[in-house]
């Protein structure tokens, strides 16, 4: 706070200073003007009494004196005034600037000069007074002011056709020190005003620490502890008595991940949508005694997998054309229908009029692969050797898309589901598979998990379709066609191995 009220009090003076300061710059100011109009009359009075002294001097004829010119009184008066003001101006600035010698011959010289023409005009302001004129001689007021300029130019010379400036009398520097101290004053007042008010606000704002409450101090004279037999017990310390060493901070375990139990009917969905069946790894009986290529009958085993539920769908095989790997099918008509593949009425329905390499082709692109002709087999008739997916019945319409004019939406037969949950194994379309065909491949057929011929001109089919006969739905038959064949009634499924 005394920070503050010192601020103040320093703040006032300096404002003080400045006032009377600005107070006697602009007096100065004032004089200075006034004698600065005064200045240029004289000075134009001057120019012109020279003149006429040179046209007039060449001539030996007495000069006739022109009459006076009739002025008012009152501008006589004002004028009369105003030399008394500047003489007063004159006085206070000699009195205030200090004085210098000034000797020398240039001033000298000046002086003389300025003399000598001040005495000429004040011969042509005084003419005589004759009996041919009836002019009267020079005012007296006039006669003063003639010789008070006579005067000041002896006094302080100023160069001939200059006008009288402020400059000579110090004005102008005198400005420039008192803008420079308006700057100053004003940079440290404002630096003042703002370092008393932060401050005084830093003072204000500082918190009030916080003093403890005073405790009350007991003065009485304490009274010393009576001995009492106490009975001595023994309790237990409820601190251990042994000292434990800090334990390493144990990490939370992490819950181990449980697989799901895969078995019978556990799916997984693939890249394209399609929803696939797991196989368990296992032996089955293949083949049968009705056909030649189907003989001998025999058992094979084979690991785990996942095949397709149901058929290729036109809309997933779209997505691989769309992508630019498989082509369209050779033809986008079915057996009834004009247009059947670019046909959203009919996406759901299986794709046909595919071969064997576009049907390799869509599977690899989909993560996945053509099954072996044995992982087909086993996937349609399980490990019983039933002859028909869903068991060893009579063909019923219900359990099959046999005998139509065109094909049938995929899973629309789920009675004839095979006992892995997998549909349209029998009717509905032909079904490519993997194996090149061999029509006496089973009589030296590995027995673990086979995969066909290593060479061939053929590839095989299974599973008969919706136009072929009743023999032809059998899950052992075998078809075969080229790689390259197509019909109406051929697509196919895809597989992919189990990993545990």
């Amino acid at each position: 706070m005394n920070i503050g009220i010192l601020s103040v009090q320093t703040i006032g003076q300096i404002t003080g200073n400045l006032l009377v300061e600005f107070t006697a710059n602009f007096s100065d100011r004032v004089i200075a003007l006034m004698a600065a109009g005064g200045s240029k009359s004289s000075s134009a009075s001057r120019e012109k009494a020279k003149h006429e002294t040179k046209e007039k001097a060449p001539q030996n004829k007495p000069s006739t004196p022109k009459p006076p010119r009739k002025k008012p009184a009152g501008l006589k008066t004002t004028k009369t005034k105003v030399v008394k003001t500047l003489k007063v101006g004159v006085s206070s600035i000699r009195e205030s600037t200090p004085k210098k010698p000034r000797i020398n011959k240039a001033e000298k010289a000046a002086k003389t000069v300025l003399a000598e023409k001040a005495e000429v005009k004040e011969q042509e302001v005084k003419p005589a007074f004759t009996a041919e004129s009836n002019e009267a001689p020079l005012p007296a007021v006039q006669r003063e002011t003639v010789k008070y300029e006579a005067l000041q130019k002896v006094e302080k010379p100023i160069a001939r056709n200059s006008a009288y400036t402020p400059s000579s009398f110090g004005a102008s520097t005198r400005k420039k020190n008192n803008q420079r101290m308006l700057w100053i004053g004003g940079v440290l007042l404002l630096a003042l005003i703002c370092g008393g008010y932060g401050v005084n606000s830093l003072l204000n704002r500082q918190e009030a620490v916080p003093v403890a409450p005073s405790v009350p101090v007991d003065t009485s004279t304490p009274i010393p502890p009576t001995a009492t037999n106490v009975p001595f017990t023994t309790t237990a310390s409820p601190l251990p008595t042994e000292t434990i060493a800090p334990t390493a901070t144990i990490a939370p375990t992490e819950t181990p991940f449980v697989a799901p139990t895969i078995g019978v009917g556990s799916t997984i969905k693939g890249d394209d949508g399609m929803t696939l069946r797991y196989v368990p790894a296992g032996e089955f009986t293949m083949g049968s005694d009705i056909k030649a290529d189907e003989q001998p009958v025999h058992s094979v085993t084979l690991d785990a997998y996942w095949i397709d539920q149901t058929e290729v769908t036109n809309s997933m095989y779209a997505q691989c054309v769309k992508a630019n790997v498989c082509r369209p099918p050779r033809k986008v008509t079915s057996n009834t229908r004009e247009i059947y593949f670019y046909n959203p009425a009919f996406a759901n329905y299986p794709v046909i009029s595919v071969s064997w390499n576009d049907a390799n082709e869509y599977c690899s692109w989909a993560g996945r692969r053509l099954p072996t002709e044995a992982e087909w087999e086993k996937a349609a008739r399980g490990t019983d050797g039933r002859t028909y997916p869903w068991g060893n019945v009579e063909l019923f319409s219900n359990f099959l898309n046999l005998e139509t004019p065109d094909t049938a939406e995929v899973g629309a037969y789920p009675d004839g589901a095979s006992v892995y949950g997998i549909m349209d194994m029998s009717g509905n379309v032909w079904e490519w598979v993997a194996d090149w065909y061999a029509e006496d491949y089973y009589q030296a057929s590995p027995a673990t998990n086979p995969l066909g011929p290593e060479t061939g001109e053929l590839r095989v089919l299974r599973g008969g379709s919706w136009y072929t006969f009743d023999h032809n739905v059998r899950v052992s038959q075998r078809y075969m066609n080229g790689p390259r064949f197509n019909l109406p009634s051929i697509g196919f499924r895809c597989a992919e191995n189990f990993v545990p």
